[in-house]
């Protein structure tokens, strides 16, 4: 919410959405500067503000989502490996393999107009129902799709939080025999660390048999695999 309310203070006040480098490190130098000269914890406050509203800003000049641009560093952030270590007060990273890495240009914005976004989105959308293409370039279609449907009709980032990746209330089959649905149950019996390694090795096995299962199209493991990797970060974040 106060993303957004910056970027619209920078909208509202015709700012130019131009990143000039010196510009913007001159206006957080500044901020630093207060910073350093603080005799409050009120004015502490005040200068720390200030510059997540600059950087928020500068954020939005260059042309990415600030919101976005947050998520993406927060998954790489919580992906890292590492522990604190009371000797020196301080969090210890400690390199592991596969750790996430922040996918900036998801938090990139379109310039395209609203006509030029739907006749973008009706071409991708007839690609995936004509299977023209293999599961790699699907997958960048589907990724694509996904960002034209939120800049179009304004899907809530939150909403789709809040729902849970796994659920199927449509699909009876996956209730066990006191109604209770399967991952539900399964939440109640496995701690989160546990059932974020279930789902990675889930999500690996999709990709590894994508398009190799008889009676099974490339397009369903694809959309499996986003959904366990989608459960991954709903386990991290709740």
């Amino acid at each position: 919410m106060a993303k957004n309310q910056i970027v619209e203070w920078n909208k509202e006040r015709c700012i130019p959405r131009e990143f000039n480098m010196s510009k913007e490190a001159g206006h957080i130098t500044e901020e630093l500067s207060e910073l350093l000269r603080a005799n409050s914890e009120e004015e502490i406050c005040d200068a720390l503000a200030d510059i997540i509203v600059f950087a928020t800003g500068s954020i939005w000049k260059l042309g990415y989502n600030p919101d976005i641009v947050m998520e993406e560093t927060l998954l790489e952030i919580n992906d890292r490996g590492g522990y604190y270590d009371s000797t020196i007060n301080k969090w210890k990273k400690v390199a592991k393999e596969n750790t996430y890495k922040a996918n900036y240009s998801k938090a990139k914005e379109t310039t395209m107009t609203t006509e030029e976004m739907e006749a973008r989105l009706s071409a991708l959308v007839y690609i995936l129902e004509n299977d023209f293409y293999g599961p790699d370039i699907i997958q960048e279609v589907l990724d694509e799709k996904e960002q034209l449907e939120k800049l179009l009709y304004g899907v809530p980032r939150a909403k789709e939080e809040e729902s849970h990746p796994l659920t199927n209330p449509n699909s009876p089959h996956y209730n066990m025999i006191d109604g209770v649905e399967a991952i539900k149950r399964m939440e109640q019996m496995y701690s989160p660390d546990e059932l974020i390694t279930w789902a990675t090795i889930t999500a690996m096995k999709y990709r590894l048999r994508v398009g190799n299962k008889e009676q099974v199209d490339a397009l369903s493991d694809i959309e499996k695999i986003k959904s366990y990797e989608a459960y991954i970060k709903y386990l991290r974040e709740f």
